[in-house]
């Protein structure tokens, strides 16, 4: 007798939960379909204030449990076969709402998408593609949970394009990436390989092991579309081949490309820093043997208006634009929204080895803003910044590397000189023995290099319009 009552009040409490449940199970997806529109909207108005890009949804149809819409994105200036110089892509999307999304798994969030090309697009590239896989050429998936993390995930099949006589052939594109509710994307994508033809000589570049990352604060991307955010860019090998003559080709390994972009904390100002890298650098024809080079530069103290309104004068400047306009409107800006902040330019690093030993450089250029900004300077009257202006460089190289480049300069001068195919390989080495050790010397002996334990120093300063090369004053043609 005493389970029934249990029961019966079970089943009471059952029946007030599925009351109170049901309905918001039924309607809740209209609500985050309503929210979804709003989100996809926003997204469109933000593509759409990109420089590059133009967006807008030209059919969306809000559904209670789903959702379809045509996204156009233009990519401006993208296609050098049209006037317009405009690429539009149609972009078929399909959403659905949560909370419960259904799949390949259940999962809570705030939707699903699957964006894809439309379908005369997809066929007019199955047409001229020769596409290895079946289904969409090119599709991405996006899901948003229930706290805002989006995930997203995209790919291309593997496809080969040829036009006349060069054929493109790329392996399975991969990317995947995500957006956090502090706006901040980081999206990474990489290619098995990337492989250029040219035929009948089946000529051919191949790119392997082809990756890069990226990661952007799209909540502080400023109006002159500079954002905080570092990128990665990679290639394993890339090599070429000639089929008349295997030596013609080259071999680079392990080549790298980095880069990051910060903000002041007034966020009125930005810095930028790249660095590229190569492991091996081989050209068996040239005599080319490069290893560990590394190049890395930086920008610093750069104005965000200045890069906004040189953006405006490079879009609305007449056909017709002479020195005269440039100098006007350029210059004033660089005087007043560039120099007084104090940029800097780095040469941080640029060096690498060869057979021949060592070579490594440094440079830096920067300007006294405040010292700008005070004296009241003009656009016509460019020379008059230099005393302003702050230089350093250092280089130094193995005594053999140097001698390697200059007979490599030397060599291409003589080949140029009347007579030269008169005399033998043998004449025309001791002749350009003869010349390079002349060029060295000369160069030594007038300051421009110390040599110095079989290696070869340049030091070169100026500030406040003096100069001193290796420690000696250096006289100015200014």
């Amino acid at each position: 007798m005493g389970v029934k009552p249990a029961y019966i009040c079970m089943k009471k409490i059952l029946s007030i939960l599925l009351f109170l449940i049901f309905p918001l199970l039924v309607a809740v997806p209209g609500y985050m379909g309503w929210q979804t529109q709003r989100y996809m909207e926003s997204m469109a108005t933000y593509i759409d204030q990109l420089p590059e890009y133009a967006a807008s949804w030209s059919e969306y149809k809000r559904g209670w449990f789903k959702s379809d819409g045509v996204l156009h994105v233009v990519l401006k200036g993208a296609n050098p076969l049209s006037e317009s110089l405009d690429v539009a892509l149609p972009f078929n999307v399909e959403l659905s709402h949560g909370p419960v999304l259904l799949g390949n798994k259940i999962q809570l969030g705030w939707f699903h998408l699957q964006v894809s090309l439309q379908d005369k697009d997809e066929e007019y590239l199955q047409r001229v593609l020769s596409v290895k896989e079946g289904g969409p050429i090119y599709q991405l998936d996006a899901r948003m949970g229930l706290h805002g993390h989006t995930k997203i995930e995209d790919r291309w099949l593997p496809f080969e394009y040829k036009e006349g006589d060069v054929q493109l052939v790329v392996q399975a594109y991969r990317g995947v990436g995500s957006v956090g509710i502090d706006r901040v994307l980081s999206y990474a994508f990489e290619v098995p390989s990337v492989e250029f033809i040219s035929e009948p000589a089946s000529d051919a570049i191949v790119l392997e092991a082809v990756g890069g990352d990226v990661s952007v604060n799209l909540a502080k991307l400023q109006r002159a579309n500079v954002a905080p955010g570092a990128f990665k860019l990679s290639i394993g090998k890339a090599s070429s081949k000639n089929a008349d003559d295997a030596s013609m080709g080259f071999v680079a390994e392990e080549f790298l490309i980095t880069g990051n972009t910060w903000l002041d904390d007034a966020e009125t100002l930005f810095g930028t820093r790249s660095s590229f890298s190569l492991n091996t650098f081989v050209i068996p024809s040239a005599e080319v043997d490069i290893k560990n080079m590394v190049l890395d530069v930086a920008y610093e103290n750069i104005s965000l208006v200045f890069i906004e309104q040189y953006q405006n004068i490079i879009a609305s400047a007449p056909d017709a634009a002479g020195p005269s306009y440039w100098q006007e409107h350029v210059g004033a800006l660089v005087l007043s929204q560039l120099l007084p902040y104090s940029p800097e330019i780095s040469l941080e690093a640029l060096e690498f080895d060869s057979p021949e030993g060592h070579f490594s450089a440094e440079a830096n250029l920067s300007v006294e803003g405040s010292a700008i900004a005070a004296a009241n300077l003009t656009p016509q009257n460019p020379m008059a910044v230099l005393p302003y202006l702050i230089f350093a460089l250092e280089a130094v190289a193995d005594e053999k590397v140097v001698s390697q480049l200059a007979r490599r300069y030397m060599a291409e001068q003589m080949n140029q000189q009347d007579g030269i195919q008169d005399l033998t390989e043998a004449e025309r080495s001791v002749l350009l023995d003869e010349q390079v050790e002349q060029l060295l010397g000369l160069i030594v002996a007038q300051q421009f290099t110390v040599l110095q334990n079989q290696r070869y120093s340049v030091e070169l300063d100026y500030k406040k319009g003096q100069a001193l090369l290796n420690g000696q004053p250096m006289p100015l043609p200014f």
